[in-house]
């Protein structure tokens, strides 16, 4: 009903002349003729001179079919190319999400199981009411690792999630070359607002901070700004927050986004999870290290490799 609406309003809007519509009109009148004969004669011979004695009720009949058919077949044209451009912008999307995916995921070689994160589950419990969050951090916390896992958690809820690689894009200046580039038929902003409107939809952009010298930074901020102002559309924004990239990230904070700092592992899920791996005990200094998710995992990769007599070089170092 949805496209059929949407269909009809465009159709009114492109109106077509008198001068169409009798050639449309033309054209399905004789082709119905054509096709009331060829069956009439199949059937029975006879059955086409008894349709003749009908002279007034016969063409009466298919001009009231063609009048029809002239005016709702273009309807019908445009539903179904609205439902076909809904299905590619839908499956352009969720190819560049998967690839997002792949580049942004965790490549852990020590840890071997994907760390809860509380920053995690807060976003997930304010997006409800604030749909614009920046989680910022420094390197190595697992700031892209949380933005996997909401993609994960807005897809169990049955959001459509898309996952962008600010990187990925670093050819790019506008929103225009980012809609091109993505191969979409429509501007991005477009696809973006209809999936706000039909389905909720979550735009995790990630890597921000890679762009901050280039027009590609200021395009991807108008960008998620823009998506805010849709309903059923919510941002997540993932960045370094340093002074190198305060810039590019004021107007997001003066366009309402929250900030929601990605903070260290805590010692006790440090302690837990080094226990996991064999390491009894592990000394403060080994814990304080730890809190760094990249290190976390070296250490733990490095103490799977080299045993337990490892344990003294990681305490002198």
């Amino acid at each position: 009903m949805r496209f059929f609406r949407k269909a009809l309003i465009k159709r009114t809007k492109q109106r077509p002349t008198l001068q169409t519509f009798l050639l449309r009109f033309l054209i399905i009148f004789v082709l119905l003729a054509c096709l009331v004969y060829a069956i009439s004669i199949r059937l029975d011979p006879n059955a086409f001179k008894t349709l003749l004695s009908q002279i007034y009720l016969v063409p009466a009949v298919l001009s009231g079919i063609s009048i029809l058919l002239a005016l709702f077949i273009p309807i019908f044209i445009e539903i179904f190319k609205e439902k076909l451009l809904f299905w590619s912008s839908e499956k352009i999307l969720e190819r560049e999400t998967n690839s997002a995916y792949r580049s942004l995921g965790p490549k852990m070689y020590g840890l071997h199981k994907v760390i809860q994160r509380e920053e995690t589950n807060f976003i997930l419990r304010r997006i409800s009411e604030h749909n614009a969050i920046l989680l910022s951090g420094s390197a190595g916390l697992g700031k892209s690792a949380v933005g996997i896992a909401l993609v994960d958690e807005f897809r169990k809820m049955n959001y459509f999630p898309v996952l962008f690689d600010a990187r990925r894009f670093e050819r790019v200046n506008t929103i225009g070359e980012l809609s091109n580039y993505l191969d979409l038929q429509e501007n991005i902003m477009e696809v973006i607002t209809r999936y706000g409107t039909q389905k909720s939809c979550i735009l995790v952009l990630d890597q921000l901070d890679s762009t901050c010298e280039s027009q590609l930074g200021e395009t991807l901020v108008d960008l998620a700004i823009e998506c805010i102002k849709v309903n059923g559309v919510s941002v997540v924004v993932i960045s370094r927050h340093t002074d190198i990239e305060k810039n590019l990230l004021r107007p997001l904070l003066e366009a309402g986004f929250e900030e929601v700092p990605c903070n260290e592992l805590n010692d006790e899920t440090v302690r837990t999870i080094l226990e996991e791996h064999g390491l009894d005990n592990p000394p403060e200094n080994v814990i304080l290290s730890g809190k760094n998710i990249l290190m976390l995992d070296l250490i733990c990769s490095i103490f799977e490799e080299e045993g337990p007599d490892v344990l003294d070089q990681l305490v002198d170092n």
